[in-house]
């Protein structure tokens, strides 16, 4: 992705694809920078958006985490999607969680897990289960930390 942005650093799903693999191999901070630029470049793409949310409201690391943001961008996708898609809904209540909206994360997270049940995501539904657990206790959920990989 990064050899595809050399020679065309205006294409959205490229930044987005960089911004996933990134992400995997632990650079958050790279990651969130090319979700950022991603948007825009493609301003109305809620599965940037949804990403993006998801690694501000989940990250382990503190400087790359910003809640207020992450529960803008959840909010613009959920709305895309009718707040009828699981994946947004779970990012939304982990944004709400960050920003120490427990209550709001909790009733978010049970209708992501209504909307995982009702798409036959069973395994997902647990998932979002666990989530909702942690909010109830007043804790945010975070993403586990990865490492760099050692040729980077």
């Amino acid at each position: 992705f990064e050899e595809i942005l050399r020679r065309r650093p205006n294409n959205p799903e490229a930044h987005l694809n960089a911004g996933l693999a990134r992400d995997g191999i632990g650079q958050s901070a790279v990651a969130v920078r090319h979700l950022r630029r991603a948007l825009e470049l493609k301003g109305d793409w809620t599965r940037a958006e949804r990403l993006l949310a998801w690694i501000l409201a989940t990250d382990p690391d503190d400087a790359v985490r910003n809640g207020p943001e992450a529960v803008n961008l959840a909010t613009r996708a959920c709305a895309k999607t009718k707040k009828a898609v699981a994946r947004c809904l779970d990012t939304l209540a982990a944004a709400y969680a960050e920003t120490g909206r427990f209550p709001e994360a909790e009733k978010t997270a049970t209708e992501a897990e209504v909307a995982a049940v009702q798409a036959r995501e069973a395994r997902f539904a647990e998932t979002i289960r666990a989530r909702r657990a942690l909010y109830a206790e007043g804790k945010p959920f975070r993403r586990p930390a990865r490492t760099p990989s050692s040729d980077d």
